[in-house]
């Protein structure tokens, strides 16, 4: 049965439970609190010390709190909706797509014509936000292979450069290669190394940070400028809103009942999430004040060789996480649409597809060399729409379908949702690219990025 079957507008059907009748679940309530809790270790959480710098430390608490409780709530409106209209399908679950395809099927006529892009629209959203994943991984291999070495520091400028492009090239040819393992089995291993790595570094990162004999910095703000605070809300959404992870481990747990709830495993894993993420940004920023750089392992100086390891512990996490993320935009490109289109060479042209794919990731990442333009691009841009404006659409045309505006407050709050995220991506969107062409459009004789990195 399929989520665009008719089923009458008024029906609410209570004597069916899609949690009671899933029986595909794979994963235990720990698996799952581990998959959650693992999403904080990575990009985001690099990125929020600088985050903080842009925002400020009252305003970066302020931000962070609120815009994570939020992300949160809104997965909770999406889950609950979604378990609403599994129900009146009478099917154990309903994907994202298939569920809004159902409620624009059974809402609104207005709402009809759209129906045929809602599938394609979502999909070309979680391509872009993983392509933008990808792409920041370039970008930090990159520029972590350049300011490695004193003689070629200066190359990781904000203009394109011989030097940071014949990087950026080399690194696409390891990256294609790992991006030929095709499935998650044999992805497995470079996923275990990936985790192993990344845990050691983030350790690190937190002893430097601690270190009694390295004084913490005062010249931390309390409020930053507010042409660069809305950087931290892309930064925020980038690091919280796991949405694809999120999504699949909801429908992969067994216990779904005990998933979500005040002391579900969702909740308290986040909970932690946003408190590690909170931590790193805080301390990170209180540490290092203004000499905060746009990662944390760029900012960590001394000693010297402690901050270089950390760089390259974290770029060989980063390459191996990087066919993990391509694995969910090939999947929703290649596997969706394209290889549909393909009648024979079926496997040569998705080799094709991989390599092109790598060498778009690598091309993007020069034309937008900061690595938290990137994260705030892609964290404004796509995340605003999947974890906002989705969940509040979804909703509304399920509750104004059925009852009309018999559930004012209810329609109320949705409106709200869907405005909230449609102001996060305006402002999101502007404030980063506003700054990019901002930088690129100076004309000084001192590197850009070099100021970025080491001013």
């Amino acid at each position: 049965m399929t989520s665009t079957q008719s089923v009458p507008k008024n029906l609410s059907d209570t004597s069916y439970d899609p949690h009671e009748n899933r029986t595909t679940g794979t994963i235990n309530n720990f698996q799952a609190f581990l998959h959650l809790v693992k999403c904080s270790f990575g990009i985001g959480v690099l990125a929020f010390p600088y985050g903080f710098k842009h925002a400020g430390m009252i305003a970066g608490m302020v931000l962070g709190i609120s815009v994570s409780v939020f992300c949160v709530y809104c997965f909770h409106v999406l889950f609950h909706t979604m378990n609403k209209i599994a129900a009146e399908l009478r099917v154990p679950y309903v994907t994202v797509p298939d569920a809004m395809i159902h409620s624009m099927t059974h809402t609104h006529a207005w709402c009809a014509p759209m129906v045929k892009l809602t599938r394609p629209f979502i999909g070309t959203i979680i391509f872009i936000c993983y392509f933008g994943i990808c792409t920041a991984y370039i970008n930090y291999l990159t520029v972590m292979s350049l300011t490695i070495s004193e003689k070629y520091k200066s190359s990781a400028e904000g203009p394109v450069n011989l030097v940071r492009s014949i990087t950026s090239i080399i690194w696409v040819i390891p990256l294609f290669m790992v991006n030929c393992l095709r499935d998650l089995k044999t992805l497995a291993p470079a996923s275990l190394i990936g985790n192993v790595t990344t845990l050691i570094a983030m350790c690190m990162v937190l002893g430097a940070i601690l270190d009694p004999t390295e004084p913490f910095s005062d010249t931390w703000e309390s409020y930053g400028e507010l042409s660069t605070a809305p950087l931290f809300i892309g930064t925020i959404l980038f690091a919280v809103e796991s949405f694809g992870v999120i999504v699949a481990v909801e429908r992969d747990v067994i216990q779904p009942k005990r998933f979500l709830g005040w002391f579900g495993v969702f909740n308290i894993s986040m909970s932690i999430v946003v408190a590690w993420y909170l931590f790193v940004g805080i301390a990170g920023y209180w540490k290092f004040g203004a000499d905060t750089k746009a990662t944390i392992v760029h900012t960590i100086t001394r000693p010297a060789w402690l901050g270089t390891t950390v760089q390259i512990i974290m770029g060989v996490a980063i390459f191996c996480s990087y066919p993990l993320q391509c694995f969910v935009a090939i999947e929703v490109m290649w596997t969706n649409y394209l290889s549909l289109k393909v009648t024979k060479n079926n496997t040569l042209w998705e080799y094709v597809f991989r390599f092109v794919f790598t060498l778009c990731t690598g091309l993007v990442s020069l034309l937008v060399p900061r690595l938290d333009l990137i994260v705030s691009l892609v964290g404004a841009f796509c995340l605003s729409l999947l974890g906002f404006v989705i969940p509040g659409l979804l909703d509304y045309n399920v509750v104004s379908g059925r009852h009309g505006w018999k559930r004012p407050f209810i329609l109320v709050r949705d409106i709200i949702i869907m405005l909230l995220g449609l102001v996060a991506f305006a402002i999101g969107v502007y404030s980063p690219l506003y700054n990019l062409v901002e930088e690129t459009t100076k004309n000084t004789t001192r590197s850009v990025y070099f100021d970025y990195y080491y001013g």
